[in-house]
């Protein structure tokens, strides 16, 4: 769009309007980093729930066998499981929450402000996200799985893991 008439539009538009413009920006750009946040936390716990059951894993397994002596270290690989898997699925529950919210802003700035350009922001999304969703193999990826659900697998593993090793470890003794 020539400056000109973004400049002129822009003037139309009264000090209420304005505000509102700038808190419902606003408003979108505080949620979409924090659902950014959200990724980075769950990312973060997830990081380190592997490291530990790696290493509690590794322990256990030293000499060769699972006994009594181990119960301790697999009940506390219960535990990391366990807590990383709630933390994970908490933070999954707040980034959709936080991209919800965000993504409502924007369709709300978008009918507010761009439904009588060319090409709104929602339009361009939507030309992008065809182009992307016509795309077969990563359509044949979304219809088999969601990335969401391989966040919440990796402290699950270790959860299944510990408690095998545990009843293991009560059988054996």
């Amino acid at each position: 769009m020539p400056e000109h008439t973004e400049t002129r539009q822009t003037e139309q538009l009264t000090d209420l309007q304005r505000a509102r413009r700038d808190t419902l920006w606003a408003l979108y750009m505080e949620w979409r980093t924090h659902a950014r946040h959200a990724e980075t936390i769950r990312t973060t716990v997830n990081s380190y729930t592997l490291i530990a059951a790696s290493a509690i894993t590794a322990l256990i397994t030293l000499d060769k066998k699972i006994d009594r002596a181990d119960l301790p270290l697999t009940l506390l690989l219960i535990l990391i499981g366990l807590s990383g898997l709630l933390i994970a699925a908490s933070y999954t529950d707040r980034y959709h929450r936080n991209r919800e919210r965000a993504a409502e802003v924007l369709r709300s700035l978008n009918n507010t402000y761009f439904l009588s350009t060319p090409q709104s922001p929602l339009q361009l999304k939507g030309v992008a996200d065809l182009r992307h969703y016509n795309n077969s193999f990563y359509r044949m990826i979304r219809s088999t799985t969601s990335a969401h659900w391989l966040w919440l697998a990796f402290p699950a593993l270790a959860l299944a893991l510990g408690t095998i090793m545990c009843i293991d470890a009560i059988l054996n003794s």
